[in-house]
């Protein structure tokens, strides 16, 4: 059962990554809003996958599971910058580019590569605040101080009565 569910979660990250792909290569528009939407899916689709894979793997097969989280964490990394990228800003950016001179367009440059590493420390701090939320918000979690077991109640005195 466990192998029939990875050869799915990779039929699905085959089929997500080809939607991803489609989708960085459009330019805005409704046959873009569609491919996104069909990529969305398909990333989801997988993740369903996952979990499914995650209530059926045995202790054997933990590490096969990681694996799969961890190429779902990269296709949703993917779709996530597809989503963001703009291929007609992209564009005017190189028209612009084209007609620059040198030293303007190496200042250009850096400023762009300047702001690309800014956004990508914001977007990494921003999922440790999220990750961090949600941490919190787990309701297994217990954060109210238990009473110390009534078995272990004489060892809590000994260090007070010496």
């Amino acid at each position: 059962m466990f192998s029939s569910y990875e050869s799915e979660f990779r039929r699905a990250c085959i089929d997500a990554n080809a939607q991803v792909s489609a989708l960085e290569q459009l330019l805005p528009g409704n046959e873009r809003d569609a491919v996104r939407r069909q990529a969305e899916a398909a990333v989801e689709a997988a993740a369903e996958v996952v979990s499914q894979l995650e209530m059926e793997a045995g202790p054997a097969e933990k590490l096969r599971v990681r694996e799969c989280r961890a190429s779902l964490v990269q296709l949703r990394t993917k779709l996530a910058a597809a989503r963001s990228s703009s291929r007609v800003a992209e564009l005017q950016r190189e028209e612009l580019m084209r007609r620059a001179e040198e030293p303007q367009r190496m200042e250009a440059e850096q400023q762009h590569t300047r702001l690309l590493e800014t956004t990508g420390r914001l977007q990494r701090g921003t999922d440790k605040l999220r990750h961090a939320c949600q941490v919190r918000r787990a309701p297994h979690v217990d954060l109210m101080p238990r009473p110390v077991p009534s078995c272990l109640e004489p060892h809590r005195r000994t260090p007070a009565a010496a």
